[in-house]
């Protein structure tokens, strides 16, 4: 059976140039990161710049207060933070913007179950995001994510994009590993890793 194909979302973009580029490249969504504790953080400017471009675009929060305060011009709320019903809801119907909800599996027992969990409290996508580099995550912790919407984050390189993939996520969120320094994007690495994703989706397709 013919597995679902991913797509990418690039995330940590502070600046238009980056996000044009992204785009070109072939990512669906670009994330920016709307938090005071990230050295990529964004703005909601660059967020109505990429809409203008035709972007789909995430905001990425880490407080509820952020998400209540903020002028939300992106399409989905990234919810960064250790969540459930009550945000998803708020985000959802209140806010009317889709919800990407992230799990940290250093904080859980079982990564799979909660992400699937908060897809069916109300979340679009659900993301697993291991934090350091996903390859190096204990064995035990590899999981097989067919059928389910939701991605993977970890320092997606060239190097493991490969094993990135065998998990079977329904989209990968890249960002650390396409930089010239953080919150700067080089066009270079971005295109050579989004032509190895091509290649590496058609192959575990």
């Amino acid at each position: 059976m013919r597995r679902h194909t991913p797509f990418v979302k690039i995330c940590g973009i502070t600046n238009l140039e980056d996000g044009i580029a992204a785009l070109e490249g072939g990512a669906r969504i670009l994330g920016v990161v709307l938090s005071n504790l990230s050295p990529r953080k964004g703005s909601q400017e660059v967020i109505r710049g990429l809409k203008n471009v035709g972007a789909e675009v995430a905001g990425v929060y880490t407080d509820m207060d952020s998400i209540r305060e903020s002028e939300m011009n992106e399409d989905y709320v990234q919810i960064h933070f250790p969540h459930g019903t009550d945000e998803i809801t708020f985000v959802r119907d209140h806010l009317k913007k889709k919800v990407i909800s992230v799990v940290k599996p250093q904080h859980s027992n079982d990564p799979r179950a909660e992400a699937l969990e908060l897809l069916g409290l109300g979340a679009d996508y659900s993301l697993i995001d291991f934090g350091g580099d996903l390859s190096r995550v204990p064995a035990s912790h590899k999981m097989d994510l067919s059928g389910m919407k939701t991605g993977v984050a970890g320092r997606i390189s060239m190097d493991n994009i490969g094993y990135a993939l065998s998990l079977n996520p329904y989209f990968l969120d890249i960002s650390s590993r396409i930089e010239e320094y953080p919150g700067k994007k080089d066009h270079g690495k971005m295109i050579e890793l989004m032509e190895l994703f091509r290649n590496e989706s058609e192959l575990v397709s």
